[in-house]
């Protein structure tokens, strides 16, 4: 699927919507709880990978978090990064080695960029999916509630 998209044009979706949101807070009761640049981009497999993308290009992003991502193939997007990013990838991932993830994490931080790791051990690449033989529920759970937990602690700016 991911060969098949306009990564490009998907991005500039994200930044549209991004824009919408800060465009349109007046407007719109249903963003009333809606802070001007206070967001976050979450996501997963193939989102994930377009989540630290977005956090390469969107300098206002304020946090990123990728599930089960493909690092990118350029290193030097770890040097670019604009906002804390959260990796959250399963122990028996085939998409990532753990040299390729030490590598991007190394070279981010090197550029003075954060970069938080969460690894589920037994957790193999679809464990988020409910309809594969890898779906993991517990882990799933953990996932989402460590994603929020970084999201606000960046965004709200506690320790």
């Amino acid at each position: 699927l991911m060969e098949r998209v306009n990564e490009q044009q998907v991005l500039q979706d994200i930044n549209a919507s991004f824009e919408f949101l800060n465009a349109n807070l007046t407007e719109d009761t249903n963003l009333e709880r809606t802070t001007r640049n206070a967001h976050a981009v979450i996501g997963f497999g193939m989102g994930g990978s377009l989540a630290i993308k977005t956090a390469a290009l969107r300098r206002r992003l304020q946090a990123a978090v990728a599930i089960c991502a493909t690092l990118p193939t350029d290193a030097e997007l770890a040097q670019r990064l604009y906002c804390p990013l959260l990796l959250q990838t399963p122990g028996k991932s085939v998409l990532n080695s753990a040299e390729e993830q030490d590598q991007f994490c190394q070279t981010a931080k090197q550029a003075g960029k954060t970069v938080e790791v969460k690894t589920y051990p037994e957790a193999s690449d679809e464990f988020w999916q409910s309809s594969t033989p890898a779906y993991r529920a517990s882990d799933l759970e953990k996932t989402l509630q460590t994603s929020i937990d970084f999201i606000n602690r960046i965004i709200n700016k506690t320790p």
